[in-house]
Parts: C-alpha cells; sequence; structure tokens
C-alpha cells in the first residue's frame, strides 16, 4: 500500500504490505514550485513503476473546513470556502469528504490533479483530517497530539458533532484547547470519556496534566507494528488504514 501526504510545503510518502509494516517511508521538503517538485519526486521515486493494493493520497492543506450535517447543505461548499479563507487563486477545486456523517470540505489549487496524474486517475485528494476519524466508534473526545500541533475531535451521541486543529508548542497549550472542547460542548470531565494518541513524549506529557481534570482516559498506540515513533509516521500511518 501507498501513502502519500502533501501540502504546499513537503511531499512524505510510505510503503507498508498487508500486515501494516513499513517498507520505506520518506519524506521531501519541496522548496520550488510543488505542481512541478511532486511529479518529478514521484518519477524519480518509480513510485508509479510499481503495484499497490491501495493509494491514499492526503492533503495536509491549511484550507479545511469542519462542516457538522446539521449546517450543511448540498452544492454550498464553495460558500463555505470562500467565507472561511482568502484564497487568491481562481483556478481552485473544494472537495467534500464525508464520513459517519461528518462532513469535511477543503481546497487546493487545480493543479494539483496534473501532479499525481501517474500515481492516481481518480485525484480526489481526501485531508489528512479524515485519518483521525475513520475507525472511531466510541462516543467522547479524542485527541491527537504531535509537535505539529493538537487535533481534537468529539463524538456524541454517535454524531461527529466537533473537529479542529490547534498550533500548540507546549503540553499546557495542549490542555487548555481540550478543556476548552469540554466546557464549549458542555461536556463533563467526569464522565465522558477521552480517548489520547499521538507521539510518545507529547501524549505522555499531556496525560500527566489531564488527569488532574479528567477521570475516563484511555491511551491509543497506532502506528505501523514495526515503526519508531514519528509525527509524520503517525499521519502516515493513520492514512494507510484509511478505506
Amino acid at each position: 500500500m501507498l501513502s502519500v501526504i502533501f501540502d504546499s510545503d513537503s511531499f512524505f510518502y510510505a510503503v507498508s504490505d498487508i500486515n501494516n509494516n513499513l517498507k520505506i517511508a520518506v519524506k521531501f521538503q519541496l522548496e520550488e514550485d510543488p505542481i512541478t517538485e511532486i511529479p518529478r519526486i514521484i518519477a524519480e521515486e518509480s513510485l508509479a513503476d510499481h503495484y499497490y493494493s491501495a493509494v491514499n493520497i492526503f492533503s495536509r492543506s491549511s484550507k479545511f473546513i469542519f462542516v457538522p450535517n446539521a449546517e450543511y447543505s448540498y452544492g454550498t461548499e464553495s460558500t463555505f470556502i470562500q467565507n472561511s479563507f482568502e484564497l487568491t487563486n481562481d483556478e481552485v477545486n473544494v472537495d467534500l469528504c464525508s464520513s459517519e456523517r461528518l462532513n469535511i470540505i477543503h481546497a487546493y489549487p487545480k493543479a494539483f490533479q496534473k501532479a499525481f496524474h501517474s500515481l492516481k486517475s481518480e485525484n480526489n485528494f481526501r485531508h489528512v483530517s479524515l485519518a483521525f476519524i475513520e475507525g472511531i466508534s466510541e462516543d467522547g473526545i479524542h485527541i491527537s497530539v504531535t509537535p505539529y500541533g493538537t487535533t481534537i475531535l468529539v463524538r456524541n451521541n454517535s454524531l461527529f458533532v466537533y473537529y479542529n486543529q490547534f498550533q500548540t508548542e507546549t503540553a499546557e497549550d495542549s490542555l487548555y484547547f481540550v478543556m476548552l472542547a469540554f466546557d464549549q460542548l458542555g461536556l463533563d470531565p467526569e464522565r465522558d470519556k477521552l480517548f489520547l494518541d499521538g507521539t510518545t513524549d507529547r501524549k505522555d506529557e499531556l496525560k500527566e496534566l489531564l488527569k488532574n481534570y479528567v477521570v475516563n482516559i484511555s491511551t491509543a498506540p497506532g502506528k505501523f507494528s514495526n515503526m519508531s515513533d514519528s509525527e509524520d509516521l503517525m499521519d502516515l500511518y493513520l492514512a494507510s488504514i484509511c478505506e
């Protein structure tokens, strides 16, 4: 299986086998135009020359918005994007990714479709946020913390009601946003479950702080079965298990 995560500054790919053993993982910093650099990397790494059981391509674009089902109606994707972001490129594609009655809308230049053409003919790029959503079946507040920041997703009464990503530099920063979500959504720290995953050092540090406020805390060690701890590999692992 080939899993790719990209944004305007980086291109990161991993190949894993059917047992979820990581075979190779490589990250490239994009110094020039990603529209031209990405096809060059794909060619130089011979990524299109192999058969894969699946190819997952995820965008880590900052131009995305979470829209609960109650607020979404078909055909309003462009309006949500225009109202939420300052877009200077007229050639913008808008993708709607839905899972478990949750909608993630994100925007990216149309030229990215051509950049990935050799890998995938149906170029609908899912946002990496969906990697946190796939497989979640329990109600509660789900936290993923890495050096990139803190992701918070809340599932209540079998519905996803909240999703956001925050730039956080310390465990105290993460704690602030987690407790803010509890307060804003009317959750009960003594009753509602909290599920915590992410890179080991960040996760352990935040867990110690959360113990002072939240009663039910579970940790999830999800990763490739043979990989060392890494925030990039954590994202790629999550992407690799998305259907």
